[in-house]
């Protein structure tokens, strides 16, 4: 059973409050609370929760803007505490309007998806702007799509362009699929093939089945690369191992 999820708010607050003696002594001012919240993200990277939720809370009530915004991550996942966006979206708010940019960029994701928040596309952009403008690359590519679509904002190929790049830089390989696509057909860029296919190797190396699609479609028909059916299969067949219908039709049809 596990005890800690079904303790009290009092005797988290308790427990909480005993580690920070523990790890810094009992003077609260040597408490330093940045250090804790950063342990629970520790915590929170292998899965224990119980033990993030220890010091995520004792940061968070003395200030953290990161034990704010790990708050926030365990309440919207439901982890050692029940799942409650409003909850959520309160500690994600807390730590955004301290400048944390993972907090900023998860709370535009609940403006975006309503989750804790009245559902305010243009609420999403603004925050995911500020959490973009400190190099965060999650909010660089969101902002990036948001320009794409014209979700929240008039859309605009050459600020769509500029994010995703900003984002795919950074090694993220949704915003290095989309920059792929924009090159693929010249949206907000000259259209460039090669260009095209540099970007789609760089997601689908990272595993994401999208690219790895594009990457074997390329490589059958000779888009921006020499035609290899042998070269087109295996990246049709990654693809195919996620799910990706579309490989999986043209696997068959290769074979």
């Amino acid at each position: 059973v596990n005890t800690f999820c079904d303790a009290s708010g009092q005797e988290i607050y308790k427990a909480s409050n005993e580690l920070g003696t523990q790890l810094f002594g009992r003077n609260q001012k040597d408490i330093d609370y940045e250090s804790i919240a950063k342990k629970g993200d520790d915590y929170y990277d292998v899965n224990n929760y119980e033990e993030a939720l220890k010091c995520y809370r004792l940061a968070a009530e003395h200030g953290s803007a990161v034990g704010q915004n790990g708050m926030g991550r365990l309440y919207i996942g439901g982890f050692s505490v029940k799942q409650d966006y409003v909850e959520a979206a309160k500690w994600f708010r807390k730590s955004a309007t301290q400048g944390n940019n993972r907090g900023q960029y998860n709370l535009a994701c609940c403006y975006y998806r309503g989750e804790g928040e009245i559902q305010n596309y243009s609420e999403a952009v603004k925050w995911y702007r500020k959490s973009a403008e400190q190099g965060d690359s999650d909010a660089q590519y969101a902002l990036g799509h948001c320009y794409y679509y014209g979700v929240g904002i008039n859309q605009d190929f050459l600020e769509a362009l500029k994010w995703l790049r900003e984002s795919a830089n950074q090694g993220n390989y949704l915003a290095q699929c989309q920059l792929g696509s924009m090159y693929l057909v010249g949206d907000g860029v000259m259209q460039n093939s090669s260009e095209a296919f540099k970007w789609f190797r760089k997601s689908a190396e990272q595993g994401f089945g999208g690219a790895q699609f594009a990457l074997g479609y390329m490589y059958e028909y000779g888009d921006g690369v020499d035609v290899s059916i042998v070269e087109a299969k295996k990246w049709y067949r990654k693809a195919a191992e996620q799910g990706n219908e579309h490989a999986i039709e043209a696997l068959n049809r290769l074979d």
